[in-house]
């Protein structure tokens, strides 16, 4: 009796199930569809799946893990609407396909007996060609302006400002300084120092070599005061040249005859004495200070002959 009694009860729930599967058909409905029915390969796909119902009861988001010859790009988007009591359920998917070829969607269970419709779509590599239609040829490639966004641009005034003054600050601190500019110091006058040279050699030892020291303070200081070149000169033509410069003819003589005495240094190997090189300082110490003090009165009476001499030194050279 018990045994029968469980059979029955099993019936009955079974009806219960299958009864109530059914109501829920009736009031509930899904439906899928897709913005496009023809993409190219890579092309992006929206699929939206949509259930109604009529009963005020929680729909549950489909878990759609997979489409076979096509790939998720963005998924689990929806939205829940309610229109004149109906309850509406809406999930995005975008979705596209690498094959090429025309694919079916296959129908999705919401329950056994509440399935979506399948959806055709054909995935191509080009869109088809019309003959029909121009033809367009084939076009350089058009850079594309760069616009900043919004909310970046604001900043960008402040932040070009802030980067030139920075810029501007660490060059002024590490940059190459300039070397202030130091006065020159006064250049010393020929005469004093062919002075200075003539003391200096006073207290000197060598004989020759003073000897070739005392002519080359004479030659410098004619050089730097008369302007004569005397430096690369022979002593017959720098004798030559001092002849408008000493008006005293006797110091003249002397100072050529301490010149020729240095060429037998120079170039014989001639010893000189210490009487001879004494004598040879107080000569060109005397000319130096003669020279300084009648040097102007002499150029102005012999200007022309000046002139003349330093033209052909200038053309010698």
């Amino acid at each position: 009796m018990t045994l029968k009694n469980n059979f029955s009860t099993y019936l009955f729930l079974i009806f219960l199930t299958l009864l109530s599967q059914f109501v829920f058909s009736q009031n509930t409905t899904i439906n899928a569809y897709t913005d496009k029915s023809k993409i190219l390969l890579g092309e992006p796909l929206l699929l939206t799946i949509e259930v109604r119902s009529t009963k005020n009861e929680n729909i549950e988001p489909i878990k759609l893990d997979s489409i076979p010859h096509f790939e998720f790009l963005k998924k689990d988007s929806f939205s829940k609407a309610n229109e004149n009591g109906v309850f509406i359920l809406r999930q995005f998917y975008r979705i596209t396909s690498f094959d090429s070829g025309k694919w079916v969607i296959p129908p999705i269970p919401l329950r056994p007996n509440v399935k979506t419709p399948s959806i055709l779509v054909e995935v191509g590599y080009t869109d088809s060609f019309d003959p029909t239609k121009p033809y367009h040829d084939v076009q350089d490639i058009k850079e594309v302006p760069f616009v900043m966004q919004p909310q970046y641009e604001k900043w960008w005034y402040p932040v070009a400002f802030l980067l030139i003054t920075l810029t501007i600050v660490v060059y002024w601190l590490t940059g190459p300084k300039k070397e202030k500019i130091k006065n020159p110091k006064p250049t010393e006058a020929p005469f004093d120092k062919a002075l200075r040279r003539l003391r200096q050699l006073k207290n000197s030892v060598s004989i020759t070599g003073d000897y070739q020291e005392l002519i080359e303070i004479f030659r410098t200081y004619i050089k730097e005061k008369t302007g004569i070149e005397s430096l690369h000169q022979t002593s017959n033509n720098l004798i030559s040249k001092l002849d408008i410069v000493f008006s005293d003819k006797s110091k003249y003589k002397n100072i050529s005859e301490v010149l020729y005495l240095a060429d037998f240094v120079k170039f014989a190997k001639y010893q000189p004495d210490k009487e001879e090189l004494d004598s040879a300082k107080i000569i060109i110490e005397d000319a130096v200070r003669y020279i300084e003090n009648e040097y102007e009165k002499t150029y102005i009476n012999n200007s022309e002959k000046i002139l003349t001499e330093q033209s052909l030194n200038d053309a010698n050279q």
